[in-house]
């Protein structure tokens, strides 16, 4: 691993998750692997070809002169700088912090993607509890289940699954006024 890194400040669940997805990669060839919560500052590798990868691919430059190089404060992850065929981390190591809302950016809609996906089927047709399915969604993924991580990933689902509903009804409504005018 690179000793260049990159500080980000996540949301503490989103930090734990996107940790976790990146040691689960990491380990996917291991016959083992026990998700533990991801502590600050021990660096999780992207994974390559992700698109967070590519963001830092597309983003890093040199460190300017004039832009203080410390964002540590409020960070609660610590990204290592992956090396590149045309971007070597000892040279361009300095992420805008324009596009460091873009990597926090893409790490958030993944993180929306892949809950709405694994829990939508359960919950979204009565099978299961929505509270124990979170809680049980949230151990697997390493996110400590507290009351603000598990109220925050209860409120990403509740937005994600609201904004599909309405889409949904949207077209219901559209094909029944269709249907009435034939």
């Amino acid at each position: 691993m690179t000793e260049h890194l990159l500080y980000l400040s996540l949301p503490p669940y989103l930090a734990q998750w996107y940790a976790d997805e990146c040691r689960r990669n990491l380990y996917a060839r291991e016959d083992t692997y026990a998700p533990e919560p991801y502590r600050f500052p021990t660096p999780v590798q992207p994974i390559r070809g992700s698109l967070e990868s590519g963001i830092l691919e597309l983003f890093l430059t040199k460190q300017p002169a004039s832009v203080p190089a410390d964002f540590r404060e409020g960070a609660n992850i610590v990204l290592a700088i992956p090396s590149f065929r045309n971007r070597d981390p000892r040279i361009y190591n300095y992420l805008r912090p324009s596009a460091r809302e873009t990597l926090q950016a893409a790490i958030h809609t993944r993180f929306q993607v892949k809950l709405f996906q694994d829990i939508h089927d359960l919950v979204g047709l009565g099978k299961a509890r929505k509270d124990l399915t979170i809680i049980a969604w949230m151990e697997q993924h390493a996110i400590e289940v507290d009351d603000t991580n598990y109220n925050s990933v209860l409120k990403v689902f509740d937005r994600v699954r609201n904004t599909y509903t309405q889409a949904d009804n949207r077209k219901l409504k559209k094909d029944r006024k269709k249907t009435q005018k034939s």
